[in-house]
């Protein structure tokens, strides 16, 4: 796995039900930082404040949820609406982990994240002048 890889997790977290999530890339240390853990260790108080340090660059916000939800459509198909438009939001991701786990599906959720999340990552880079291997 490449350094860009280990990224990954920084552009497919974000979630919309927490406005506080979100990871940040520093341009001075060049290290990665959730914004609860900027608020913590640093101080800020807000996204903007972080933002106007221009110390930090927030990674492209993917919705972890929305994520999961595309790839089972992709995998289920028409059955996706039977199986998945009746689990509440609030149990969705709890319900993904078993039926991942259950159906082994692991790796290929993962080989999915890479294929999908990958290019936004690069994209993000380029626009950004960032340069990982």
């Amino acid at each position: 796995m490449t350094k860009l890889e280990n990224l990954l997790d920084c552009v497919g977290s974000y979630r919309s039900d927490n406005p506080d999530s979100g990871w940040w890339f520093c341009i001075t240390d060049k290290q990665v930082y959730g914004t609860p853990n900027l608020y913590e260790e640093f101080g800020y108080s807000s996204k903007g404040e972080i933002y106007e340090t221009g110390l930090y660059l927030e990674f492209s916000k993917i919705d972890r949820d929305e994520f999961a939800r595309a790839y089972l459509r992709l995998l289920l198909g028409k059955d996706y609406k039977k199986d998945w438009m009746t689990v509440p939001d609030e149990e969705f991701k709890l319900a993904f982990r078993i039926f991942i786990e259950n159906n082994n599906l692991l790796y290929d959720f993962f080989e999915y994240e890479k294929k999908e999340l990958l290019p936004i990552l690069e994209e993000w880079c380029s626009k950004n002048g960032i340069f990982i291997n």
